[in-house]
């Protein structure tokens, strides 16, 4: 094992871990969406049960929505759309 590669490994989930926690500390029950970690989780919550959704559909289903959206209203390009979808 290079030891220089594990360290570095280490200080970047160190950091991620470090994040995750902040954002999410004092919403255990995910009573807000400010999560910045969490994109596809804006409305998935709502409908992947009652669907009967598989979590990785809901939520990828919910990132394209939210990509939708957004380039609907003009905030993002619509080669940027077309880039996210295909990265789903």
């Amino acid at each position: 094992e290079d030891s220089e590669y594990g360290s570095m490994c280490d200080v970047i989930i160190g950091k991620a871990m470090e994040g995750y926690v902040r954002a999410e500390y004092g919403n255990l029950w995910e009573t807000h969406q400010c999560r910045p970690h969490a994109y596809g989780h804006t409305w998935s919550p709502g409908y992947e049960i009652p669907s009967g959704m598989l979590h990785g559909h809901a939520v990828g289903t919910c990132m394209g929505y939210g990509a939708y959206l957004a380039y609907d209203q003009g905030f993002i390009t619509e080669e940027k759309f077309h880039r996210i979808m295909k990265l789903i």
